[in-house]
C-alpha cells in the first residue's frame, strides 16, 4: 500500500512539473539558486575544484528533475543524430569562423568596450606542459562540452521556452537568459571574458536551435571550440600569432 501511494504521489508531481508553469518556474529558480550558490563560493575563494563542482551540481540537479518528471535527456535533444558526417562539418567550420570573430572583431571590440582583456591567468599552466594540457582537454570534453551544454542549452533553454508554451517568445527569453548566465559563469576571466563567454553562449544556443535541437552539434562545437583554445595556449600561439 505504501509503495502504491508513493508511485501515486510520484506519478502526480511529475505530471504538475510537466504541465503547470508555476511548478516549471519553481524548478527553474531551484536550479539556477543552486547553481548561484556553488558558484559564488567558487568565485569567492579562487577554487578552481569549486568553479568544477558547479557543472557537476548542476547536472546532478538537472538529473533529479528529469527523474522526477519521469523524463530523461533525450528530451532535450541527447539521442544519436542522423548523420555524424554532417554535424562534425558544422562543428569544425564553427569552431574556424568564430575563432576568426574572437580575433579579429570581438576580443579587440569587447577589450576597448571594458578597458580590460580577457584574464585567462588561470589557465597559463598549461603553456608548455603537456600534463596540465591533458587534464585541462578532459575537463574540456566532460564538464564544458557535454556537462555545460547539458545544462545551459539542453535544460536551461529548453525549461525557460516551456515557460511561454514553447512559443518564439519563450525561445528568444531561453536563449537570452541562458546565454546571460552561462556567461557571468566566466567572470573569473574578467568581465571581458564574461562578455565573450555570453556571446559564445548565444551562438551554441543558435546552432543549437537552428540544428533542430539536435544536442551533439553545440557539444562538439564547444569541445572543439575549447580544444583548439587549449592548443593555441599549450603553444604560446596567442602570444606569437594571434
Amino acid at each position: 500500500m505504501n509503495k502504491k501511494r508513493k508511485e501515486f504521489k510520484r506519478q502526480n508531481l511529475s505530471q504538475s512539473l510537466n504541465s503547470s508553469p508555476w511548478a516549471v518556474l519553481g524548478e527553474l529558480v531551484g536550479v539556477l539558486f543552486l547553481i548561484g550558490l556553488i558558484f559564488a563560493a567558487a568565485y569567492l575563494t579562487g577554487s578552481a575544484f569549486l568553479a568544477l563542482l558547479t557543472v557537476v551540481g548542476a547536472w546532478l540537479a538537472v538529473w533529479l528533475t528529469l527523474w522526477l518528471r519521469g523524463r530523461g535527456w533525450e528530451e532535450f535533444g541527447f539521442q544519436i543524430p542522423k548523420s555524424w558526417g554532417q554535424i562534425l562539418l558544422v562543428a569544425v567550420g564553427g569552431t574556424l569562423l568564430i575563432h576568426m570573430l574572437m580575433s579579429f572583431i570581438l576580443k579587440p571590440f569587447i577589450t576597448q568596450l571594458t578597458g580590460e582583456s580577457v584574464d585567462i591567468s588561470r589557465f597559463d599552466p598549461v603553456r608548455g606542459n603537456l600534463v596540465y594540457l591533458l587534464m585541462g582537454l578532459s575537463v574540456v570534453w566532460t564538464l564544458a562540452a557535454f556537462g555545460e551544454e547539458m545544462v545551459f542549452r539542453g535544460y536551461l533553454l529548453n525549461r525557460i521556452a516551456d515557460l511561454f508554451k514553447n512559443r518564439y517568445t519563450g525561445w528568444a527569453v531561453g536563449l537570452i537568459v541562458s546565454s546571460i548566465v552561462f556567461g557571468l559563469g566566466h567572470l573569473y576571466q574578467g568581465i571581458s571574458g564574461a562578455i565573450l563567454a555570453g556571446f559564445f553562449g548565444m551562438v551554441f544556443a543558435l546552432v543549437y536551435l537552428v540544428s533542430g535541437r539536435n544536442l551533439w552539434v553545440p557539444i562538439l562545437l564547444h569541445g572543439f571550440y575549447d580544444t583548439s583554445a587549449f592548443l593555441i595556449l599549450y603553444f604560446s600561439l596567442d602570444k606569437t600569432v594571434l
